[in-house]
């Protein structure tokens, strides 16, 4: 063990230690480097303020923390230990030196097909050992970010299992993350078919490097696409139809949605292919339904005055929106030419701003 260390704080028995190094922050939780001194490793001491949340709160993270250090698998986040000391909830998890699967994938960008394949099934024997116990342990917050990985032999681990509902500060019943969530899951519905859900669109952010619906302006809109049975416009974009094939089953309603041992058994994790070797082919291009426009129309009217609207590209031309203004406003006819030369311009600098980006209107002119 490195002799530099300053010990900042020691567990009850001695066992584990910490140093001033923070790993990370919540609005309830911190999480330091740490060593274990009986297996000579490098861990995670997390520390939880009890003082913020509610003595309900406090209840079931105990009740979680000793469930989860009866877990025992390669693919779960393994719990070291816990105790209470200070105000509060300390427990030592390991260390996975690749940080969550979302910061890694945003360091390294489109990962190989065989990577993604190897993260997909080290994820589903971990869902297969939880959704295989007696009762059945339904993590409920499958994503990128609680998912994590060792950079030294890329195997994948899941964690905070249980701790999101512990943790929150919302009063709502059920946990996870909207974009994630099954359809079920709204209705306060669980059960082990809601962590293949969330683990099918883990599959989508792996492959497309975006997130679930990230095309919906608002929760109602997402909520609406989802309770559809819509999916994310994202999966369009795969051209590997065998992933693509391979995610819609995990998106399949509740009664018809596989489970993490027949998704092992699939196709896509066991079949070989020359491109495997390469990234996910996806189209990187992205169609834009609208934009929002905010123009000032201080050159034709009286004083300064500006506006913002939607501009939808299968409804609306820009001399059509220049018409509207001049009805609306005013404007002399005259300014007609310069109206819909400024709106043009403004919608043609809101698409050249994100790489790839395409409009409805061209995409249409493309399929002609």
């Amino acid at each position: 063990m490195d002799c530099d260390i300053i010990v900042v704080e020691r567990s009850p028995k001695g066992r584990f230690i910490r140093d001033k190094e923070e790993l990370g922050c919540g609005a309830q939780k911190k999480v330091y480097k740490a060593y274990d001194l009986e297996r000579g490793s490098e861990v995670a001491w997390n520390a939880v303020n009890l003082y913020a949340i509610s003595e309900k709160r406090r209840k079931l993270l105990t009740e979680e923390i000793t469930l989860i250090k009866m877990l025992d698998h390669p693919n779960i986040l393994k719990c070291r230990g816990a105790w209470v000391a200070s105000g509060q909830c300390i427990f030592i998890t390991d260390l996975c030196t690749g940080g969550s699967l979302k910061s890694y994938m945003k360091k390294i960008r489109s990962p190989r097909r065989r990577v993604i394949k190897n993260w997909c099934k080290g994820i589903l024997e971990g869902l297969s050992y939880l959704h295989t116990q007696n009762p059945p342990i339904v993590h409920r917050d499958i994503k990128c970010e609680n998912i994590f990985l060792d950079s030294t032999t890329g195997n994948v681990k899941i964690g905070d299992l249980g701790l999101s509902t512990a943790l929150s500060t919302s009063q709502r019943s059920f946990k996870g993350t909207p974009s994630f969530m099954a359809p079920e899951m709204y209705e306060d519905r669980y059960g082990p078919g809601v962590d293949i859900y969330s683990f099918g669109m883990c599959v989508l952010e792996m492959c497309t490097m975006q997130n679930p619906y990230s095309e919906c302006q608002n929760a109602a809109e997402l909520f609406k696409k989802v309770m559809s049975h819509k999916s994310p416009e994202a999966l369009h974009r795969i051209k590997d139809s065998q992933i693509v094939e391979f995610i819609k089953q995990c998106l399949l309603p509740a009664d018809s949605r596989p489970t993490a041992e027949e998704l092992l058994r699939s196709d896509f994790l066991n079949s070989e292919s020359k491109i495997d070797r390469e990234p996910v082919l996806v189209d990187n291009s992205v169609v834009l339904q609208s934009v929002a426009i905010s123009m000032s129309l201080a050159n034709y009217l009286q004083g300064p005055q500006a506006i913002t609207f939607e501009y939808f590209f299968s409804k609306d031309t820009p001399e059509g929106i220049a018409l509207e203004m001049i009805q609306e406003f005013q404007i002399r006819k005259s300014f007609l030419p310069m109206l819909t030369a400024q709106i043009t311009h403004l919608i043609d600098s809101k698409v050249r701003t994100v790489p790839g980006l395409r409009s409805q209107q061209e995409v249409k002119l493309i399929e002609i």
